[in-house]
């Protein structure tokens, strides 16, 4: 008995579940407006703007807002009802978009774009794979993974697999064949630059094994340098003999002091 009594809807338990009712019921609220209504014969439609004002609600589904017009427009089949290009204001609360009601579900077959049509679900269902898709697999299938990309260039035989390939006696394109030569170009420059590695590590270790221990550094000499004796004096340190001895040079004061030409003039 007790348990009832709080089960009730007088009871602690019944108020709860009723507050908690009515506070979803009242969350989920919303109210439509339409504007700029029009009845276009030629298209076998009506076209408005709808404004949907959520306060509550981040967003409404579409599929609520078909239920409320079809409800208010008297529309049987809310399969006519076509809601796009919905935007938000900023802060939420009211979004703005376009509706278009159709008289039946053929004449909007007619009029309307397959895009929107496939987003109903009216449309056909899309058949194989899109070009974005397509592009990405075709991407995909040109990185090499796995063991293929670890695998090291050195250990490919290119003799053995062009004849096995010549050996299948297979017409092959000229475009084909174009790719394979330009793949085995690419193989054996890596081999080459590999074997080149390898020379220079041999090169180097040859010259330090018969080069002559000294306790300093020696340094290669070429043809034009020329090996200078320490202390001797070379032509650029030595005074030139022209300059020494000659005659002292004194200029006159007035060949480098500056006239008055206005006592000149007055003169």
């Amino acid at each position: 008995m007790e348990l009832a009594k709080l089960i009730a809807p007088n009871g602690i338990w019944g108020k709860v579940w009723l507050a908690a009712h009515w506070e979803r019921k009242l969350k989920k609220q919303f109210t439509i407006r339409t504007r700029k209504f029009q009845t276009n014969p030629l298209l076998a439609r009506k076209q408005f703007v709808l404004d949907v004002i959520h306060p509550s609600m981040a967003n409404v589904a579409k599929k609520d807002l078909t239920e409320k017009l079809a409800k208010m427009y008297k529309v049987k089949d809310t399969a006519c009802i076509q809601l796009f290009s919905f935007k938000t204001a900023f802060g939420g609360g009211r979004s703005t978009g376009f509706g278009l009601i159709y008289e039946s579900l053929d004449k909007m077959k007619k009029f309307e774009p397959k895009y929107r049509l496939k987003r109903a679900g009216v449309g056909g269902e899309k058949t194989g794979a899109g070009r974005r898709g397509k592009k990405d697999t075709k991407n995909r299938m040109k990185k090499a993974r796995g063991k293929d990309k670890s695998k090291d260039y050195q250990e490919i035989d290119l003799r053995s697999l062009l004849a096995t390939i010549s050996a299948k006696r297979s017409l092959v394109s000229l475009r084909a064949t174009g790719h394979l030569l330009v793949g085995a170009c690419k193989i054996y420059c890596k081999q080459s630059a590999f074997l080149e590695e390898e020379a220079d590590e041999v090169r180097a270790g040859l010259m330090m094994a018969f080069s002559r221990p000294t306790e300093e550094p020696e340094v290669e000499i070429s043809g034009r340098i020329r090996e200078v004796r320490q202390g001797a004096l070379t032509p650029i340190l030595a005074d030139d003999q022209a300059l020494l001895g000659g005659k002292k040079h004194i200029a006159r004061l007035e060949d480098i002091t500056l006239k008055n030409q206005g006592k000149e003039d007055a003169g």
